[in-house]
């Protein structure tokens, strides 16, 4: 029970964040080198989904793990939240080698953000 009003705080939490921040990343071009300059906000409507997606990944990887495989609780929630970190890393990685996307610290800091507090939150 305490795991789905996690995920439901989680989802109207970053609903909230989302609305609040309103507008995306700017890119402009920058006149020197003529690569997009992208304006990364704290606040950017992508932060809430970016711990919303690392928050659920974690959560939904221990509730398969723990309840459904009966993997030990510990050993659950190391292995979900190594899961979302390492798809949060490659997802940055991703952004990094394609153009037309933007690769962020603070992106994958807020991911991990989302991590902790799914860890913080589901142990015991």
């Amino acid at each position: 029970m305490r795991f789905w009003i996690y995920l439901t705080f989680v989802s109207a939490l970053s609903s909230s964040i989302a609305s609040a921040a309103g507008q995306e990343a700017l890119a402009s071009r920058d006149s020197l080198t003529s690569r997009p300059h992208i304006q990364d906000d704290w606040l950017a409507s992508d932060k809430a989904f970016h711990f919303a997606g690392s928050a659920f990944i974690t959560a939904g990887g221990f509730y398969f793990l723990h309840q459904e495989q009966n993997v030990e609780r510990d050993k659950s929630l190391l292995i979900s939240a190594s899961v979302a970190l390492a798809i949060g890393i490659g997802k940055e990685i991703y952004d990094r080698r394609h153009s037309g996307r933007h690769a962020s610290w603070k992106d994958l800091l807020v991911g991990v953000a989302g991590i902790g507090m799914t860890m913080l939150i589901l142990q015991e």
